[in-house]
């Protein structure tokens, strides 16, 4: 009778952990929100500051890896976490043929 005591007593203190990351996990995805970029990917932004994106598909494993700017042209985030790509802001467009000089 002890035995299956201490059995219902661990499993009882298992699910108490599990149920209080549950809730943690929820309490920080609650501070996300998913929206369409400009550059139209789906991703998850903070709804604080500072402003910043996270990652979907890390998300969906209950992990967030802000996504960080490429610096390229194209507009194009990267996760830390997966290394997928999303494009967040529209891409730049150069016009080879202005003068950046002043003559």
């Amino acid at each position: 009778l002890r035995e299956r005591l201490s059995e219902l007593q661990q499993e009882r203190d298992d699910l108490k952990a599990k149920l209080a990351n549950a809730e943690a996990w929820q309490s920080q995805a609650d501070q996300y929100e998913l929206t369409n970029t400009p550059g139209t990917a789906v991703v998850y932004k903070y709804k604080g500051q500072p402003d910043h994106f996270a990652c979907p598909s890390c998300f969906n494993k209950c992990e967030v890896h802000i996504l960080q700017d490429s610096k390229v042209m194209a507009g194009t985030y990267h996760c830390t976490g997966c290394g997928a790509k999303y494009p967040v802001k529209s891409p730049t467009h150069f016009n080879f043929n202005q003068r950046v000089y002043g003559t």
